[in-house]
């Protein structure tokens, strides 16, 4: 049995190809197989299934589990972040900004300027800098 993966992204008509990309590269990193992407644009890739849908829609209507839980995403709320690890047996959040709490199991954070001392409480004891 395959297990699958989800990604939460920020991928709309007024966004950027950045947080695209980097899912890409994270998924392809992870070697990655079977996964969904929730976001309100299309994506189109090999073994890619692309769902459109806010995230709200998405969390309250899913009756499924999933092996990673990839989320890029300036949308995105802790409460949001609680759901999907419920369904997801890991968490992997892709930051840059540092302003909300987090509820993962990974953080990684690409910016330079901030350093992880801006994260140590706004996120869970166990969740990996």
């Amino acid at each position: 049995m395959k297990k699958k993966n989800i990604v939460f992204l920020d991928y709309h008509s007024n966004s950027g190809l950045g947080h695209l990309n980097r899912c890409k590269y994270l998924i392809k990193y992870l070697n990655l197989r079977s996964v969904i992407i929730v976001s309100e644009k299309k994506i189109h890739g090999k073994a890619i299934k692309s769902i459109n849908k806010d995230f709200d829609k998405f969390l309250y209507t899913n009756k499924e589990r999933f092996n990673i839980a990839i989320v890029d995403s300036y949308k995105i709320t802790i409460e949001q972040e609680r759901m999907i690890k419920k369904i997801s047996n890991k968490v992997i959040t892709i930051d840059d900004l540092a302003e909300r709490n987090f509820f993962c199991d990974v953080l990684i954070n690409y910016n330079p300027e901030i350093n992880h001392q801006k994260y140590i409480s706004k996120i869970k004891k166990n969740t990996k800098l």
